[in-house]
């Protein structure tokens, strides 16, 4: 059971980069490669001008003001946060801890990589954060990751097609298995 947890954890993580959002196109092949379909590279905005995506994740303790602040950081910048998930595990051994993942189109003009970095860097200040990560998929590297996998490999074999299908971003370099099958 603590291995499933593990993996659904894992699986959490990983898709929280990789979402796919409502209202999207792509970009020309020279951009990104075509296989990338799981997650959208531009959007449209409201005045009908094409943004990239960004994704933020975020993890603190928990405390008041938290998604007020990330929401004010990115539309400081003229950026569209179009999908939030959060949650509070109250299970954290430190109290409770306040996990987010905002996804958000933006004018990279407005809004340079830098500038983000920075803004990352001021909200993890601000909360005492664990994680406060941006990612811009297909204009950022790959995340190379191993996948852990236990005994049911139903949820293996979901993210193996998702990645051969180019719906996972993220360069695989490894799978390990906990369990040995024996035959008898």
């Amino acid at each position: 059971m603590q291995s499933r947890n593990m993996l659904r954890a894992v699986y959490w993580h990983m898709s929280s980069f990789f979402q796919r959002s409502s209202s999207c196109v792509t970009l020309p092949e020279p951009f990104f490669p075509k296989n990338h379909r799981f997650y959208c590279e531009k959007a449209v905005d409201r005045d009908g001008k094409l943004s990239l995506h960004g994704v933020h994740i975020f993890q603190c303790p928990d405390r008041l003001g938290i998604v007020a602040k990330i929401a004010e950081c990115i539309a400081s910048h003229g950026a569209n946060i179009l999908n939030t998930d959060l949650f509070i595990d109250f299970d954290g051994q430190i109290g409770p801890v306040f996990h987010s993942r905002s996804e958000f189109a933006f004018d990279p003009l407005q809004w340079p990589r830098a500038a983000m970095e920075e803004d990352a860097l001021n909200l993890a200040h601000i909360f005492n954060a664990q994680k406060s990560v941006i990612r811009v998929p297909g204009i950022d590297p790959n995340l190379k990751i191993a996948i852990l996998a236990s005994a049911q490999d139903h949820c293996l074999v979901d993210m193996m097609h998702r990645w051969q299908g180019g719906e996972l971003p993220v360069q695989l370099t490894s799978v390990i298995r906990s369990i040995l099958q024996l035959t008898y």
